[in-house]
């Protein structure tokens, strides 16, 4: 029972500590913004819940990629994993571009939606275009992510997460503030170093791929199989898609009223919500562990060992936690 939480700890602590290392790095980044002022807080803020949307997207194919590339890998199936991982690859890909030039003609009518007063419409517009014309960085970086923990690998991403995180930190003071004679950027700065970031990690993760056993290559022509397999992995993602975009459509309305009621008081929603944040961490790296044991054991065909091994995992956390559990 002991092998099994560590097998269980071993996937999840490192998806954790890189959720609370992004996390960081929101809230220093809202750190910094805070001090422009409030009005590029809430259009940081009015901003993100929009590309919330493009980020629920792109993790719902993540979560499709990562259970059948998972199960895959279980059933000793390598090219299929790679096949998945290929497909996965483009379709995001196409995505990306696909909000990104959404982004790039809708901006404004968006942001608008909202219900922002002009100075932050303004801002806020600035911020995502920015930001969202190159989405493609961000559904790269989101699926070569699952892809790696899909195939097992959760220390791959934390140290991509961990240098590039300290470097947003220190490349979003010297964009937005300068440094001695060279005058910073302000909100903009903030926007550049988040998507120059974003495009170094989606390099620095597709070469740990190329390093794994899910390795591939970008180009050549598709085979029928792979088609099959791009049908499955769309047919499997969108269910959770719909999920997703339902749950980020209700928050975008929420998150109108409370534009409502005042620039002080979202930039206040803003910040308390980058520090409440801190309590989906642990959730986060959880699904990641389960969703890659779980795949893999379906593919091996031991469901009847997910099935009493969760559940002995979960007793055997509790004695663990609280010697007098049992």
């Amino acid at each position: 029972m002991y092998e099994k939480l560590r097998v269980i700890l071993a996937l999840a602590v490192p998806a954790i500590v890189e959720n609370i290392l992004q996390t960081v790095v929101g809230f220093v980044d809202t750190l910094f913004v805070s001090r422009l002022g409030l009005v590029n807080v809430t259009a940081v803020g009015v901003a993100n819940s929009i590309l919330a949307i493009y980020i629920a997207v792109f993790m719902a194919l993540g979560v499709g990629t990562s259970s059948l590339i998972a199960r895959s890998v279980g059933a000793g199936d390598l090219m299929r994993a790679k096949a998945i991982a290929r497909q996965s690859t483009w379709i995001s890909g196409g995505m990306g571009l696909l909000f990104g030039l959404i982004t790039l003609f809708l901006a404004s009518p968006l942001l608008e939606v909202m219900g922002a007063e002009p100075d932050v419409l303004q801002a806020a517009t600035v911020y995502f275009r920015i930001v969202g014309m190159p989405a493609v960085f961000l559904s790269l970086m989101t699926i070569f992510g699952s892809i790696l923990r899909a195939s097992g690998d959760t220390k791959s991403p934390m140290r991509v997460g961990l240098w590039m995180n300290a470097a947003h930190i220190v490349l979003d003071y010297y964009l937005i503030f300068g440094l001695w004679s060279v005058p910073g950027l302000g909100l903009a700065g903030a926007a550049w170093s988040t998507v120059l970031v974003r495009a170094v990690s989606t390099v620095a993760l597709y070469w740990k791929i190329r390093q794994s056993p899910v390795s591939f290559h970008l180009l050549g022509r598709s085979s029928g199989d792979e088609r099959e397999t791009g049908k499955e992995l769309l047919t499997l993602s969108t269910p959770t898609a719909i999920e997703r975009l339902v749950m980020r459509g209700g928050q975008v309305l929420y998150f109108g009223l409370i534009v409502h009621l005042g620039t002080s008081t979202f930039a206040a929603h803003t910040i308390a919500g980058n520090i409440e944040s801190f309590a989906y961490m642990p959730g986060y790296g959880l699904a990641i562990a389960a969703t890659t044991l779980v795949g893999k054991s379906m593919g091996a065909k031991q469901e009847r060992d997910v099935i009493f091994g969760d559940f002995a995992s979960k007793i055997d956390f509790f004695h663990f936690i609280i010697p007098s559990y049992r």
